[in-house]
């Protein structure tokens, strides 16, 4: 054999014994001092834990990012918790080899129920090979001194030791076993981990586990498992005995559930899966369907608290995946309908039902909504299953109610939906029933009906919500099970689902509670397993946002603002409005458009209601630049309308009705600067002076009438100022010149003798003009030429006062000009405040801002509707457009009408 060989063999020898001592001796450390995943510690006995990859960047992310962890802080929830999971995350950020331990090796937060409340956590974490418990106490004596550890006991002949941490003032436990730290400041959590190790079955040998955890997603903050054996008689003291039966059946509503926690500052997300057993029925399998579109929404009020949804793609097929249990008890009640009353159930009811139903509760009571795949054949076979009832029960009384054109019906079998639907839908046992779009929706109170009819006509819904139009924005359109709780109004809620003693936490921290704006929990089945999709929101600067409680859309962007028009016949108010594209709109009290017309121009100002022909019949007047418009309530041009002018105007038409006998003079101004006077037949006045005014005219000319005389004010461009009477004719010759502020009207002067009317000048001062001309001006501060100026009675005391709008301030005086309110916006005001009578009987201002496209109401105690925030763009009315007290905002807001309904 060569020299070549002879050393290539010999290397090789070599190797392999070196690879085999190498092996050997990992072998024999194995034996010495074995390592197991930290997963092997917990218990399937647990009920949930999390899994953290980076544990300090969670700990700062937590305690120093999340709002909501703060805000338990405040609360005083969770204190002990936080300052147990800050105190060892300094110890371990200040040493070099824990930091990187932590940073490098799996971590599991085991948490106790009793953190509901407050939490005491389990740690365990993997530590690198050769770590052990003597490296540990080394770490705590370095740390906290030799008198720290206090003594060593055992469980199961394994040493753990007791450590004083002086801040917190806590006994702390913990041991290095099979390769993991564990610790906790509940010595029975560390032993229970000692002895899973020892002689516990791993939850790793659980193939429902093992699959769920392939799901686990990596660059999350952490990972948290729920295992639902153990949750349902873990809950079940958390929850009130109406709901026990629920609680104690989360046992067999799945197997296991991973989430991916990301903590954001204001919100906290959770995405996952939840996998149930291919080898015994969960209560999840019988949704095994493709995931639907959440449409109730669009019927259910706005003031749900709460709502559960399903969606179903085949209830037939839904039924017969239930579990045995209930199906048994189904077909029991189905075959006694059927003896009793020869109803069948899979003919007469679930052949109607569609793919998604619903249970929610409101302040009027509980709801319960079914779609419907043949709403006319739904309506027959409730009628139907409801004649057979009464011919064999002679107390069954019929229910017929009608409501706005609706019938509420009654099914007298009160147990039917809790026996179909599940236990939930016993809260609904009379059965009080309608048909809306393809819905049929049962309650226990008719009341409950009526009031889902009016809030669907005034789109007062759920899905038109602007709070929950944006909290569903986080959460997905289609799922099989979907949880909704409004915190905000949580109602009944806590009542209905929380035990006494948690009850009364709740209330201790209802004002937590609340700046929350809802809680939402989805289950969606996808690839074999349900996608699982829970999200909190929280916002303490939260406010309810009232929706418009009904809107209606405009081709273009609305201009000007809408009018509030009288509608005669009702007594109510309809709308008109305007778009770019010079189309005019009517509208119903209830948002509902009953014609539309394209115009020749756009309107230059308001609309007037008249009885052009004194007959009875109304007619809406006004002008455009080079047309006068009739036109009348069904949306036709009156004969001989538009009528073309001689000229273009410059301003709006102000009509005038002296005798109050229809007779009306509309008086406008046109680019030759002169002020014009028609009658009826649009022929110009006989007897009418034309007003000659030095520059364009654009305000509209302006009539008051004081002792029995009529004064028209016609103001130009420069703020000039004529005073004449019917015929056109100089009625008051102002002694001195003044400039009149172009946003500023004339008033009857009420407050003193000082003249007979009362208006502004461009320097903000309040002018005084008697009957002799002569003009008296008095100051109440420094305002600008761009002032508002209104003169009302804003206390309520009798006496007009003197109201101030300025860019972004508002000021009122009393007359002897003592400040009754004072208010400085961050805005600037747009238009002219709107003074109203408001809830209470008390005044109330309203104004828009220009950048936040907000209106804001105020009255002498501060500003008014905190709660409701209304969105416009254009100038607004206000009035009662239903009649009644109820006030309501009406305003542009891009190419919709928008109707805030003012709370009362």
């Amino acid at each position: 054999m060569s020299g070549f060989w002879k050393v290539t063999i010999f290397i090789l020898i070599a190797l392999l014994a070196a690879i085999a001592g190498y092996f050997a001796y990992s072998y024999y450390k194995s034996l010495k001092d074995p390592h197991l995943p930290a997963i092997h510690a917990i218990s399937p006995n647990t009920v949930f834990f999390t899994e953290i990859k980076d544990f300090e960047q969670a700990v700062y992310k937590l305690t120093h990012h999340s709002k909501i962890w703060q805000a338990f802080l405040e609360e005083g929830l969770f204190t002990e918790a936080d300052s147990q999971i800050k105190y060892l995350d300094s110890l371990f950020l200040t040493h070099g080899m824990t930091h990187e331990i932590l940073s490098t090796s799996k971590l599991i937060l085991s948490l106790n129920l009793s953190g509901i409340i407050d939490v005491s956590p389990l740690f365990i974490l993997e530590l690198p090979q050769g770590m052990g418990l003597e490296d540990v106490k080394m770490f705590i004596k370095e740390k906290n001194g030799e008198k720290s550890i206090l003594m060593s006991k055992s469980a199961g002949g394994v040493s753990y030791q007791i450590v004083n941490l002086p801040h917190p003032e806590r006994l702390f436990y913990f041991t290095v076993h099979y390769g993991l730290f564990i610790g906790s400041f509940t010595e029975t959590l560390v032993t229970e981990a000692i002895y899973q190790l020892d002689h516990g079955r791993s939850m790793v040998t659980d193939a429902d586990f093992t699959r769920i955890v392939a799901t686990a997603g990596k660059n999350v903050d952490a990972n948290l498992f729920i295992h639902f054996k153990n949750l349902g008689k873990a809950c079940s003291p958390l929850v009130s005995n109406k709901l026990r039966f629920l609680s104690l059946g989360l046992n067999s509503f799945a197997t296991y559930s991973e989430t991916d926690l990301i903590i954001n500052p204001d919100e906290v997300l959770f995405n996952g899966y939840t996998v149930t057993s291919d080898s015994m029925g969960f209560d999840l399998d019988a949704l095994r369907q493709a995931p639907q579109k959440i449409n109730i929404p669009e019927v259910l009020p706005r003031d749900v608290s709460w709502m559960a949804h399903f969606g179903i793609e085949k209830f037939t097929q839904f039924l017969e995946t239930i579990s045995l249990a209930r199906k048994m008890t189904l077909e029991q009640y189905s075959g006694d309908l059927f003896q009793n009353y020869e109803i069948d159930l899979e003919k007469e009811f679930y052949s109607w039902i569609g793919n998604e139903y619903a249970l929610s509760e409101t302040d009027a009571g509980f709801l319960a909504v079914f779609q419907s795949n043949d709403i006319l054949k739904a309506g027959f076979w409730l009628e139907g299953m409801e004649n057979k009832v009464r011919t064999q029960n002679r107390s069954a009384k019929k229910v017929k109610l009608e409501h706005n054109g609706y019938q509420i019906k009654k099914l007298s079998l009160p147990e039917l939906l809790g026996y179909i639907f599940g236990e939930m839908f016993k809260s609904i046992d009379q059965n009080y029933y309608i048909t809306l779009k393809d819905y049929v929706i049962f309650s226990d109170k008719a009341e409950a009906l009526t009031k889902l009819i009016d809030n669907f006509y005034l789109r007062k819904t759920l899905a038109n919500d602007l709070n929950y139009q944006s909290f569903s924005n986080n959460i997905s359109d289609r799922s099989n099970i979907f949880l909704y709780a409004n915190l905000k109004n949580t109602g009944n809620l806590p009542k209905y689902i929380l035990a006494q003693n948690l009850q009364d936490e709740f209330i201790a921290h209802s004002n937590l509670v609340k700046n929350f704006e809802g809680i939402a929990l989805q289950f969606s089945y996808i690839n074999q397993m349900f996608y699982t999709n829970l999200y909190l929101k929280y916002n303490p600067g939260f406010q309810q946002v009232i929706p418009t409680n009904w809107e209606f859309d405009l081709e273009q962007a609305v201009i000007a603002r809408p009018y509030l028009i009288k509608n005669h016949q009702s007594g109510k108010l309809n709308i008109i409005a305007f778009d770019a594209n010079k189309t005019m709109y009517l509208a119903d009290h209830l948002g509902a458009v009953i014609w539309k017309k394209t115009l020749l121009e756009a309107p230059l100002g308001d609309i007037n209601l008249v009885d052009f022909y004194n007959n009875g019949k109304f007619q809406y007047l006004f002008n455009t630049e080079n047309y006068i418009y009739l036109v009348d309530l069904k949306g036709n041009d009156v004969g001989g309308f538009p009528v073309k002018l001689p000229t273009p105007s410059t301003n709006p038409l102000a009509v005038f009705d002296y005798n109050n006998d229809n007779d009306y003079r509309m008086i406008l101004a046109l680019n030759d600067n002169k002020i014009y006077n028609y009658n009826k037949s649009f022929e110009e006045t006989e007897g009418w002076n034309k007003i000659q005014a030095g520059v364009e005219v654009k305000a509209p000319v302006q009539h008051l009438t004081a002792g029995k005389r009529d004064y028209i004010f016609v103001t130009d461009e420069k703020g000039n100022v004529m005073i004449n009477n019917r015929k056109g004719e100089v009625r008051i010759d102002l002694e001195k010149h003044f400039t009149k502020a172009m946003h500023s009207v004339f008033y009857i002067n009420n407050t003193n003798s000082k003249g007979i009317f009362i208006t502004t000048d461009d320097d903000g001062n309040v002018v005084y003009i008697n009957t002799k001309g002569n003009v008296k001006r008095t100051s109440f501060g420094t305002f600008s030429a761009d002032h508002y100026f209104i003169y009302a009675d804003f206390d309520n005391n009798g006496s007009e006062d003197f109201i101030f709008a300025d860019k972004n301030k508002l000021v009122v005086f009393d007359r002897f000009k003592a400040v009754l309110f004072e208010y400085q916006f961050d805005d600037e005001i747009v238009n002219k405040p709107l003074v109203f009578q408001g809830r209470r009987g008390l005044m109330n201002i309203a104004l828009l801002l220009n950048n936040a496209h907000e209106i804001q109401v105020f009255s002498k105690n501060g500003r008014e509707y905190t709660q409701q925030f209304f969105g416009a763009e254009t100038c607004f009315d206000v009035g009662a457009i239903s009649g009644g007290n109820s006030r309501s905002i009406i305003a542009g807001l891009g190419n919709k009408v928008v109707n805030y309904l003012l709370e009362e």
